[in-house]
């Protein structure tokens, strides 16, 4: 399966390398390309811990229209106040029936449908969670 994971902070980060693992594709986007500089250069981000491997990210930049293109499940890992604008600036590229999981979403779903909604986006599913599904955090530029 293909995911965009929106946000190259330590949850971003961390999702993406282990669903990479996995043997899914990745694309992983951060608005500030100095985040992800070293995994944009290698294409690899290094994960350690229970999980251990160079996981191989398909594409990273910080042009939303580049990592949405061609993606139909996209996992939002930013911080809670930043869900709203992220869902704005990325609502163009989003294809038609695509799934959108909020992780640690604070009442997100919700807050996003309106959105949707007013934006005729009614083809786009939304969850959340309430926690990640894993611990990370950044070690080093991509570790």
């Amino acid at each position: 399966m293909k995911f965009a994971v929106l946000g190259g902070g330590s949850a971003g980060q961390g999702i993406a390398g282990y669903l990479a693992l996995k043997g899914h594709k990745i694309n992983l986007y951060n608005r500030t390309p100095e985040k992800i500089a070293s995994i944009v250069g290698s294409g690899n981000l290094k994960v350690s811990g229970v999980i251990k491997g160079n996981a191989k990210i398909e594409k990273a930049s910080s042009d939303m229209r580049e990592i949405l293109g061609d993606v139909g499940s996209i996992l939002v890992a930013v911080r809670a106040f930043g869900h709203e604008s992220i869902i704005k600036e990325s609502l163009t590229y989003i294809k038609k029936n695509a799934t959108i999981v909020v992780f640690t979403g604070y009442w997100a779903a919700l807050r996003l449908r309106s959105i949707l909604s007013r934006e005729q986006r009614n083809d786009i599913a939304i969850a959340e969670t309430t926690l990640l599904p894993l611990a990370s955090e950044i070690v080093e530029e991509g570790h």
